[in-house]
């Protein structure tokens, strides 16, 4: 059996300290979302 393609998909993470979590943001040329998660898409050709 063939696992589901992902074209894309959200990366968000959080660190936590003493209990509270925080966003992380992160440093890139691309803009993010307005949660501050961070869209990846595939960049590799389709297979048939």
């Amino acid at each position: 059996m063939k696992p589901p393609s992902i074209s894309e998909f959200r990366l968000r993470a959080e660190i936590e300290v003493k209990g509270v979590r925080y966003s992380v943001r992160w440093a890139c040329h691309q803009k993010l979302n307005d949660d501050g998660s961070l869209t990846l898409r595939s960049n590799l050709p389709q297979q048939v």
